[in-house]
């Protein structure tokens, strides 16, 4: 997280997520709550930002250094840029092995849930990369990890350090659980749920490649 007044909990203990920012980023893709884990959320039509949560966000973050996270934001970030044109952006990436171990692995319908996770991972990470192009278009500085590396690598954040030009704060916990990466995250099942989609899935990891930050 970028340093400021560092404090991890944000909204009610929720790590480094701020809560307002969940309720902008619903309310642009139009939903009431917080959507299920593979609603297709980049089909939502953007709606305007509302005026009394912003007046709240500028009033809660004032003129220190801030940021948040929110996967959603992926699919508002336009809106976001109108907002905060500026500052550096940390973008963070996963192995699709490890989402489709995650979120399907024991669970009913596990074809119906895998075939829906390797969509949801493809389109994320594809307006990931189409974000990042307007970022290199507008200077701004950004860097790309993955997610796995970044909680391993002893240096990965001092090398982001010095390209986002932003002291951070290393506030990295490896015993989480979700920090952890499954063992058996290339098993069978998933390589073969992956097929359909292995080109596709292929071009987009060697995008990501080519701009991730290596540890």
């Amino acid at each position: 997280m970028f340093s400021g007044d560092f404090d991890p909990s944000y909204d009610a203990g929720i790590k480094y997520e701020r809560q307002l920012c969940q309720e902008l980023n619903a309310q642009m893709l139009g939903f009431n709550k917080r959507p299920k884990t593979f609603e297709r959320i980049w089909r939502a039509p953007l709606q305007p930002a509302p005026s009394d949560t912003l007046r709240r966000l500028e009033e809660e973050v004032g003129n220190q250094p801030w940021g948040f996270k929110d996967p959603r934001t992926i699919f508002t970030y336009d809106s976001w840029l109108k907002l905060f044109p500026r500052g550096p952006r940390l973008y963070a990436f996963r192995g699709h092995e490890e989402v489709l171990h995650r979120f399907c692995s024991g669970k009913k319908h596990f074809l119906k849930n895998a075939r829906r996770a390797i969509q949801t991972w493809l389109r994320y990470n594809e307006k990931m990369l189409e974000n990042m192009n307007l970022d290199e278009k507008a200077n701004r500085p950004f860097v790309l990890v993955r997610y796995e590396e970044l909680m391993a690598s002893p240096n990965l954040p001092q090398r982001a350090e010095k390209i986002l030009g932003i002291k951070m704060a290393d506030a990295r916990n490896p015993q989480l659980h979700r920090n952890k990466v499954e063992r058996d995250a290339q098993n069978f099942l998933v390589r073969l749920f992956t097929m359909d989609s292995a080109l596709r899935v292929a071009r987009v990891y060697k995008k990501l490649d080519a701009r991730r930050l290596a540890p």
